[in-house]
């Protein structure tokens, strides 16, 4: 028997109390119908003895059972010893009320059957003394190999002697009720517990099957379901549909013993109100089996924030084996109200862990923030091995107080590591203070979180508790007085939004190191933090607490776009001992834009040290990187500890009232590199700063880009206070705008320098430039240059050649010479035909002044300043002597 079936009993007594009797009222009435030579006597107890046998079963037949609160005693002769089966129907119209003790004596510790098609009820006095297993059912008919049946509806005689043991029930035109109204029916260890009919309602009731198996199934008329009759298992293969079992105010099923025991429930809808509960722990050294819940359609436990008991479906490890494995599936899966559905390991055996499948999943805890939350859970408290939790949904939505987790909960040595948590949805949506995550409190490390979400991931808001905020979001973590590792965390999602509080996170509170966080998906939102109640700021999180020894973890993000917005963060930071992780995104787009509402955060991604450990380095890699609006990315290290580094690698990256920055107080490193293939701009007081103070050496700043452009009081700055400031190198082929100074102004500057240190240094230099790069080899045959030529020069046979510049420039020592130009002089009238004349165009003068921009030597030999040179001069030509010269 449970543990914790002492506390149990006490809710059963209070509801107990509480409750008017909700069994109709039956005069005793036990009728035999004559079909199989059963024997009545006695009223009490009631005393059944003679039947029909055959082979190894035994069969009774009754027109009226309804021994309401009178004993019954089933009697086997000494001749009917071999009988492992007794099998009991009743033929008439009525339901069945039992209010007394069932007992068997006799046989080879026979199991019991009781078929009654018109419904069966069990009240508050009801019990069993048994030596077997019990099963009770509103099937019309047992069914048996070859076709044999033992018909209620058929009243004849029993099965042909070849007959063996049951492995079936039909049911006719109608599936009946069963009702357990505050009953306590227990069978002996290793044996079980079958109800299976219409509708099962089980009120203020409790059912105990140690070590054995419960069968709890509901269906529709018309179907058959077979029987393993050595475990009582069910196969509803050929149901043609299923109806409802409810488990209310307090009602209690327990298989727990060595080796777990097992149940099945099977259902349309299955409820757990009221404080009701489902056990199978693990007592025992026996490694457990599968316990299974099916609700064709919903799978509710609710509980009631009432005391210290809440509906729960426990599966639980108490001894050295195995736990049973929990299998939850259904089309929808509802959990609230504190309901708690857990696979926990107190010993050395290792967790069973859960499967729950479902299409959708809802669970829902306090809004208030009070009370227990409502939880799905695997933890381990001991040195066993705790285990996995996977879900399978379309959509899962969880809200409000409650959480999804899988804990190491235990400090000490030999403590087990925990198990991982897997998700595997289409949407998920976390809402008002909803956690889902791994942690270890204790000695083992905790395991993984993966997220697999083929539409959507939505992190939204926080719960308070006693004034606390409490973030929604995913979680792995090292917690306090803890010495395990933290597992990893990894996202996979087309959407990803953690706003308004949401936050991911790694942390270590302890003496282990904090996990890795992974993110793939196409679009990333991060926006609107909070400070929650250890002081953490929501977004994305990678943490060292206060305290803690252990390293922080790292960021590996990938998205097609990334936007940090309204105050968003992204965070790798110490204020422990142990180093700050990295940050490492690669996007296409990139955009970190303005600060939170209350204007306490500015939308960032960092990485930081608040003690004398090393702050991680920032690796950005996109397309496109805009940071805007007072936004930041920042590398820092402010009590000791080494800054790292920041690299940006993009095609553009745009700056427009934003900031990078490195800044280290007394450690090293805290540069900055970033290269942009085609632009970086700088607008509105953006900056581009390393800075350190007391004895540290400013950061160094290196960039490349084609194009640099500063504008709106930008400035690129390397700074020190006592140390040496940092160097500034910038590679490009356009500088504009930013212009080195000694000193800050209110201009567009690039200044390295230390206040009462060494200044540091600064070169501007260009890409470097191949010289033959850009050369095209011209073709030797352009067009077709038969017609294009003039012949008048022909005689002569002269060429005319072009090559570089076309011919040789002038010595600066020679003497100048008058240019001259070729122009054929001759009348070219023969020549042209009838062609059109075109009239010369007239250039009037300018206006304005014209800057010269050109030399020429005038007719009197002089040098003369002009705007363009004369398109005409006195010229030399080869036409004959009889031409008429033009004049110029």
């Amino acid at each position: 028997m449970s543990h914790r079936l002492s506390a149990w009993q006490m809710i059963l007594l209070s509801t107990v109390v509480g409750l008017v009797d909700a069994m109709p009222s039956y005069g005793q009435s036990v009728v035999v119908d004559g079909t199989v030579g059963t024997i009545v006597e006695g009223s009490a107890p009631v005393i059944i003895t003679g039947g029909t046998q055959r082979l190894t079963t035994l069969f009774h037949s009754f027109q009226d059972f309804s021994p309401n609160s009178a004993d019954v005693l089933f009697q086997l002769s000494d001749g009917q010893g071999a009988v492992d089966v007794v099998v009991s129907r009743i033929t008439g119209p009525n339901s069945s009320l039992i209010d007394g003790q069932l007992q068997l004596v006799g046989g080879s510790n026979p199991d019991f059957f009781l078929i009654n098609p018109n419904g069966i009820s069990f009240g508050q006095n009801a019990s069993f003394l048994l030596p077997g297993s019990f099963f009770a059912s509103t099937a019309e008919s047992i069914l048996f190999d070859d076709g044999l049946s033992f018909s209620s509806r058929e009243p004849s005689v029993a099965p042909l002697l070849s007959v063996s043991v049951p492995v079936g029930l039909q049911f006719g035109a109608v599936a009946s009720p069963i009702t357990v109204a505050q009953s306590s029916l227990v069978v002996n260890s290793g044996e079980s517990l079958g109800f299976l009919g219409g509708e099962l309602q089980f009120i203020g009731s409790f059912l105990n099957a140690p070590a054995g198996e419960l069968s709890l199934g509901s269906v529709a008329p018309g179907s058959q379901v077979a029987l393993e009759l050595d475990t009582f298992g069910l196969d509803y293969t050929n149901a043609t549909a299923f109806q409802d079992i409810t488990l209310d105010q307090g009602a209690y099923a327990d298989v727990s013993g060595d080796g777990g025991g097992t149940f099945q429930v099977q259902g349309r809808n299955v409820r757990l109100l009221g404080n009701a509960g489902l056990e199978a722990s693990n007592l025992g050294p026996t490694d457990g089996g599968t316990v299974t819940i099916r609700a064709s359609e919903q799978l509710q436990v609710t509980g009631t924030f009432i005391g210290d008991f809440t509906s729960i479906i426990y599966v639980d490890v108490f001894g050295e084996g195995r736990g049973n494995h929990l299998v939850i599936e259904a089309d929808k899966l509802l959990l609230s109200q504190a309901a708690f559905v857990t696979t926990d390991t107190f010993a050395q055996g290792a967790g069973g862990g859960m499967t729950v499948n479902a299409n959708d999943i809802l669970i829902l805890g306090n809004p208030d923030g009070n009370g227990d939350a409502t939880t799905l859970a695997s933890g381990t408290f001991d040195s066993g091995q705790g285990g996995d939790i996977t879900i399978t949904a379309e959509r899962l939505i969880a809200q409000d107080w409650s959480k999804i987790a899988v804990d190491v909960l235990e400090v000490g040595p030999n403590i087990g590591n925990g198990g991982d948590l897997r998700l595997n949805v289409g949407e998920l949506v976390l809402r008002n203070g909803a956690q889902v995550g791994t942690s270890t409190f204790g000695g083992g490390n905790s395991g993984d979180l993966m997220v697999m979400a083929t539409d959507s991931v939505e992190i939204t808001g926080f719960n308070t508790y006693l004034g606390d905020f409490f973030s929604s979001g995913l979680f792995s973590s090292a917690e306090l007085d803890s010495t395990g590792n933290a597992g990893s965390l990894s996202i996979t999602t087309p959407r990803l939004s953690v706003v308004e509080g949401g936050k991911v996170a790694v942390n270590t509170l302890g003496e282990g190191d904090g996990g890795d966080i992974t993110i793939r998906s196409d679009e990333i939102k991060v926006a609107d933090p909070i400070v929650d109640f250890v002081g953490a700021v929501s977004g994305l999180v990678a943490n060292a607490v206060s305290g803690s020894t252990g390293n922080g973890g790292s960021l590996d993000i990938e998205a097609n776009r990334l936007s940090v917005y309204n105050g968003g963060q992204i965070t790798a930071s110490t204020d422990g001992l142990g180093n700050a992780g990295t940050v490492t995104i690669r996007a296409g787009e990139i955009d970190i834009a303005g600060q939170s509402r209350d204007g306490l955060f500015r939308s960032s991604i960092m990485s930081g040290s608040m003690t004398n450990s090393d702050a991680g380095s920032i690796n950005l890699t996109g397309g496109q990187i805009t940071i805007r609006d007072g936004a930041n990315v920042s590398v820092n290290s402010i009590n000791g500890g080494d800054a790292g580094n920041l690299n940006i690698a993009a095609d553009r990256v745009y700056l427009n009232d934003g900031t990078l920055q490195a800044k280290v107080t007394a450690g090293n490193e805290g540069d900055i590199n970033l290269r942009a293939t085609e632009i970086l701009l700088l607008r509105q007081n953006s900056q581009i700063v390393t800075s350190a103070t007391e004895m540290a050496t400013g950061g160094d700043i290196t960039i490349m880009s084609p194009i640099i452009v500063g504008i709106e009081n930008s400035d690129i700055v390397a700074n020190a206070e006592f140390g040496t400031g940092g160097s500034i190198q910038i590679t490009t082929q356009g500088l504009l705008g930013l212009v080195f100074r000694d000193q800050l102004t209110p201009d567009n500057d690039i200044t390295a320098s230390s206040k009462f240190g060494v200044t540091g240094t600064v070169e501007i230099s260009n890409f470097e430039v191949e010289p033959d790069s850009g050369l095209v080899e011209l073709s030797t045959s352009l067009v077709d240059s038969t017609d294009q030529i003039s012949q008048g020069c022909a005689g002569g046979a002269n060429q005319f050649v072009v090559t570089g510049l076309g011919g040789v420039p002038a010595a600066p020592t020679e003497i100048i010479s008058r240019d001259l130009t070729w122009v054929d002089t001759r009348d070219l009238t023969p020549f042209l035909g009838h062609l059109s004349t075109v009239s010369d165009v007239i250039t009037t003068g300018l206006s304005e002044e014209i800057e010269a921009s050109n030399w020429h030597i005038n007719t009197t030999g002089q040098v003369e300043l002009v705007a363009a040179v004369p398109m005409r001069a006195n010229v030399a030509t080869c036409a004959t002597t009889n031409a008429t010269n033009t004049s110029s």
